[in-house]
């Protein structure tokens, strides 16, 4: 996926992500903020913060919090959000998930939403983020998962590609869990959410209207057709509605052994 196309992707998207109620939820914000353990004296970074939602939650607690991303768009708002809000101790600025440019061990908590799904290699993404929380810390990751079949997360992921270009995969659930493996991360909680959704608020988000009609021809004829995508895709007269199911792993960086 080309970097350019994500931020031009991203920067229509600015202000209708920012209004959209799926990226506003109160109880996953307040579950990734306790996961993190975010609280003053600490230091926590969001990749991939987008308009700053959570980079905002996360400074109400107290402490450091950094958000970096891709979309210079993105990250002029966050950097208005947290003006508004007050939140002197939050700062955002334009970088790649791919090259943190921070030191190893910086921080003590890394966390990414909705971000993976749009990286090639959501692996090194965690590698990089690992690197740069110290021993003990904590990494939080949330995305969107697909279908463990592979013909139902291929379908899945054909319709978030029609609907976002910007789209890489999303992850199956086995390989979601699996991220922190390769870095010799301890997964210490998971958590999953149902989130109902329906194809006009969907594709509002992305701020591409033309993109609604001929994806409600494709969707309601595959829900008639039986093939649900592996998110109970449905159509009720000229309604179209799928559930999009939303994962929470928490990771732990070991202690380092004492010699």
């Amino acid at each position: 996926m080309s970097n350019d196309r994500i931020v031009e992707s991203f920067a229509r998207q600015t202000l209708t992500m920012t209004a959209a109620a799926v990226f506003n939820d109160r109880d996953v914000l307040d579950a990734l903020a306790q996961a993190s353990g975010q609280a003053p004296g600490r230091r926590c970074i969001d990749v991939g913060c987008g308009p700053g939602i959570v980079v905002e939650r996360l400074a109400r607690c107290g402490g450091e919090v950094v958000g970096i991303d891709a979309t210079p768009e993105m990250v002029r708002q966050a950097q208005e959000r947290c003006r508004q809000a007050g939140l002197a101790h939050a700062r955002v600025n334009v970088a790649s998930a791919e090259t943190l440019p921070f030191p190893d061990r910086h921080f003590d908590a890394a966390v990414s939403r909705a971000t993976l799904h749009h990286v090639q290699d959501p692996f090194a993404v965690v590698a990089e983020m690992a690197r740069v929380v110290r021993p003990g810390g904590r990494l939080v990751l949330v995305d969107i998962v697909c279908s463990d079949e592979p013909a139902e997360g291929d379908l899945h992921n054909a319709l978030e590609i029609l609907r976002d270009p910007s789209h890489t995969r999303m992850l199956p659930r086995s390989e979601f869990l699996r991220l922190g493996q390769a870095q010799g991360l301890h997964p210490i909680e998971t958590r999953q959410w149902v989130q109902h959704r329906e194809l006009r608020e969907w594709v509002r988000i992305v701020n591409a209207p033309q993109r609604q009609w001929p994806l409600g021809v494709l969707m309601s004829c595959l829900a008639q057709a039986g093939r649900h995508a592996g998110i109970a895709l449905q159509c009720d007269h000229d309604t179209v509605t799928f559930d999009h199911h939303l994962w929470m792993v928490v990771l732990q960086r070991p202690d380092e052994a004492v010699p």
